[in-house]
This record gives structure tokens, C-alpha cells and sequence, in this order.
């Protein structure tokens, strides 16, 4: 989460700088370019990373829940997802962790 905040901060940052420094037009959209696709890389990177540590903690959850006893199973992992409200919270973050990986690949490609 870190990472994807800091990821468009830096770019806010980055941008508002070179709208105000004197540098001529052209050397500075070549840097913007470059930072950009770097940042993209960035946080594509931490965008597929929180979706992986999203499905580890939710399988670590089941397991802890129902005590080691029971092999984890996608229906234990349905309950857990979706009768309790960490799990909801877990979906949402794993969704938008999944659309903004989707959306820095996307400005990567560009």
C-alpha cells in the first residue's frame, strides 16, 4: 500500500516541479517520460505484490480460524471472504490492488 501511494505522490510531485522549473520543454518531457514509465513499473510491481500478500493472509486466516484441524479449502476460504468483515475488506483491497496493477501496466504500455 506504501508503495502505490507513494508511487502517485512521487508523479504529483515529479510533475509539479517540472511545470515550474526552467528547464527547456524537451529535456523536460524526455524526464517525465522516463520517471513515469519508472513509477508505472513500480507500482504494477506493488500492485501484483498486495494481491499475492492479499490470497498468502487469507489463507493464513482460514488456517489460524479453524485451528490447523481441517485442510484449507476454497469453501473454508468462501466463509471466511464472505461472512466476516475483514474478509470484505480483503476483496475490496484485493480488487482495487488488482485494477491498479491493471492501470499502471496500462500507463507503462503507453
Amino acid at each position: 500500500m506504501f508503495i502505490l501511494a507513494g508511487v502517485l505522490v512521487f508523479r504529483a510531485l515529479a510533475r509539479s516541479m517540472a511545470a515550474t522549473s526552467g528547464v527547456g520543454a524537451s529535456a523536460s518531457g524526455d524526464w517525465s517520460r522516463r520517471i513515469e514509465r519508472e513509477l508505472s513499473v513500480w507500482g504494477m510491481f506493488a500492485g501484483f505484490a498486495l494481491v499475492a500478500f492479499d490470497l498468502g493472509r487469507v489463507w493464513h486466516q482460514t488456517y489460524a480460524f479453524y485451528g490447523g484441524f481441517e485442510p484449507v479449502t476454497l469453501e473454508l476460504v468462501a466463509t471466511i471472504t464472505n461472512e466476516t468483515l475483514w474478509g470484505s475488506g480483503w476483496k475490496v483491497q484485493a480488487i482495487a490492488a488488482a485494477a491498479a496493477a491493471v492501470a499502471f501496466a496500462a500507463a507503462y504500455r503507453r
